[in-house]
């Protein structure tokens, strides 16, 4: 209706403008006006002229005002134009999403309908488990009256076992102790393989003095009355193989150290066997500075040459016969030993049980420590303990000390373990140290040492 309105406007107003025009040229003409130096024919031309671009920019200008859509598709068609064109891509990619989406949605329905299929099917495999669960629960009740049973054992066997343990950690501590000890065996087995090249040198040493020693016995003259009397008292002075001096050597690399060392323990030596041999029933003592003991002096230079290489040794000084009192010269032969750790400290070296009751003898329990001490003092000189040369023992215990152990014994009760532990560690020079140790339970009730 707007458009017919309009053009109906248009018209009505070109057609007053004609007029209008037509009037203004007519009066022009009649009154010969000129423009612009024209003639007036001329300047009619030119109202008549303007008139129309009048007539025309009136008719555009009223368009322009009252159609907004006019004055758009005549500025901006070419704008308007290329968002069309871009509508129509954007129309076509929406067109090929829409039909990607279409066969998005047909694969979507595709697949639910699967997942339905296997949610029927899920659905089934949970029926079947809830009636498996069900049967689970039954056996599970079952199970659970087992399982109480069950328990009820194991606490029975858990005693038993812990019965089964201690023993078995028993058996382990003595385990221990045997493997301790046979490790000790085979490092004297191997400390004997080597004194045994050492006593094969020695004894090829020996066959070459034996036929000196020979003839130094036939060269000893002793009085028949000096001799008698010593057999008939029975006096031998020194017997074979007995040890006349012991010494221990530390890290000793200077042959010249190592000369002074052994010179020292073969003073030692002489002055022992002038103790022994050189005093006479009946007769004062002969004369003790002289030199009484006998040696090689390749024996001599072997020995030094032994303790010289930076080791700890034993230097032993042992008599090669046995020889009664008064006579004059003793044959004797040196050995070295490396003065090595025979027991680490807190070593359990023996042991015995005891049974401690109120009216226990003290004579029993000192039987069953004497057993002890002597097992103890049996076993360091197996393993390689020298013994002192004078008591025959590896080590010497406190009187006192053994019955202050009986006394704090004696307050105890039950079966009971008492251990010899070393309390440092031994070497082969000795002496064995001990300590007594009480043990009932795996737990320690006494220790005292004895030394």
């Amino acid at each position: 209706m707007t458009g017919y309105v309009l053009v109906l406007v248009v018209l009505i107003l070109g057609g007053v403008i004609a007029t209008m025009g037509d009037r203004i040229g007519t009066r022009v003409g009649k009154a010969r006006l000129s423009l612009f130096n024209l003639r007036p024919k001329k300047t009619a031309v030119l109202v008549t002229i303007l008139t129309g671009i009048l007539i025309s920019g009136s008719t555009l200008l009223l368009l322009f005002l009252t159609d907004r859509q006019l004055r758009t598709g005549l500025f901006r068609l070419e704008k308007i134009q290329e968002q069309l064109r871009t509508s129509q891509r954007e129309q076509g990619q929406a067109e090929a999403e829409l039909q990607a989406a279409q066969q998005e949605k047909q694969q979507a329905e595709l697949e639910l309908s699967a997942a339905q299929t296997r949610q029927t099917q899920a659905q089934q495999r949970l029926d079947q488990i809830n009636r498996s669960l069900e049967q689970s629960q039954r056996r599970q009740q079952q199970i659970s009256t087992q399982l109480k049973q069950t328990e009820q054992s194991l606490d029975e066997s858990q005693r038993r076992f812990q019965q089964v343990n201690e023993r078995l950690q028993a058996v382990s501590r003595q385990e221990e102790t045997l493997r301790g000890t046979l490790n000790q065996l085979t490092t004297e087995r191997q400390r004997l393989a080597v004194e045994l090249t050492q006593a094969q040198e020695r004894l090829g040493a020996l066959e070459d003095q034996r036929s000196q020693l020979e003839t130094e016995i036939r060269s000893l003259r002793i009085s028949q009355g000096q001799l008698s009397l010593a057999l008939r008292q029975g006096a031998v002075a020194i017997q074979a193989g007995q040890i006349l001096a012991i010494r221990v050597v530390n890290q000793v690399t200077n042959p010249t150290a190592a000369r002074q060392a052994v010179d020292q323990v073969l003073l030692q030596a002489n002055q022992e066997v002038q103790r022994l041999i050189t005093t006479v029933p009946g007769r004062p003592p002969g004369n003790r500075n002289g030199l009484v003991i006998q040696i090689t002096q390749t024996e001599v230079n072997r020995l030094v040459e032994r303790i010289a290489d930076g080791r700890n040794y034993v230097i032993r000084i042992q008599s090669a016969a046995n020889y009664l009192v008064g006579e004059p010269k003793a044959r004797i032969y040196a050995d070295a030993d490396l003065n090595r750790a025979v027991f680490p400290a807190n070593e359990v070296v023996a042991a015995v049980t005891v049974n401690l009751t109120a009216n226990i003898d003290n004579s029993l329990l000192l039987e069953r420590l004497d057993f002890l001490l002597t097992a103890s003092n049996f076993r360091a000189r197996q393993a390689g303990v020298l013994a002192d040369p004078l008591t025959g023992t590896v080590g010497q215990f406190s009187p006192a000390s053994v019955a202050q152990f009986i006394e704090d014994l004696r307050q105890y009760r039950g079966n009971v373990d008492i251990l010899a532990v070393t309390s440092r560690t031994i070497y082969t020079a000795g002496p064995l140290s001990l300590e007594l140790v009480v043990v009932q339970n795996n737990q320690v009730l006494l220790r005292i040492g004895i030394e």
